[in-house]
């Protein structure tokens, strides 16, 4: 995983939870160089489930209800990191149906060693989405925060539901609806 998710995870929750428990969270977590992370760097994707476990310890919340805290939050600090990215859409859906060659294009020009999730999405009608997951990190829960603040950052509401997932959830299918604003 890019060190920027790491680094963002780090930010949250020192925003959410303070630096005490982040120092707490990050102490046992064991991780190999201490939780320093830089945003360019590469790291292995169970550290960051180390994290996310650990901090399910001390905030008393499940992991999947982090992970998708986590990616809400995330996709805030994206969106406000690249506003370029974003400024010719006004509609979450034409961002999701689009994100491999909008989004993740980009990605792989900063980051050619990135390997994100892939996304595949159809329009049910005008205010549904069916959207395909697919990653060997089996992270749908961050993948329903990213969408569901993809959605308030367009200021449309969305409700997302798992509609099937694979036993490992490296395949998860999601409806997404928008919901009255």
């Amino acid at each position: 995983m890019k060190g920027v998710v790491f680094t963002e995870l780090i930010e949250m929750i020192e925003a959410k939870w303070g630096l005490t428990t982040a120092q707490k969270v990050l102490d046992d977590a064991a991780l190999p160089h201490d939780g320093v992370y830089t945003s360019i760097g590469t790291c292995p994707h169970g550290e960051a489930v180390s994290i996310v476990q650990s901090l399910s310890k001390h905030s008393g919340m499940a992991v999947a209800d982090l992970l998708e805290a986590f990616g809400y939050y995330l996709f805030g600090r994206l969106a406000a990191g690249f506003p370029k990215l974003l400024s010719n859409i006004s509609d979450p859906f034409d961002l999701l149906l689009n994100i491999e060659k909008l989004i993740h294009v980009e990605v792989k020009k900063l980051y050619p060693d990135a390997r994100p999730p892939m996304f595949h999405g159809r329009l049910l009608d005008s205010g549904s989405l069916e959207m395909v997951y697919q990653s060997n990190r089996g992270m749908g829960s961050l993948a329903i925060g990213l969408m569901k603040g993809c959605g308030d950052y367009f200021k449309q509401p969305l409700n997302v539901a798992i509609k099937e997932s694979n036993p490992d959830g490296t395949i998860v299918t999601f409806i997404l609806e928008k919901q009255p604003c």
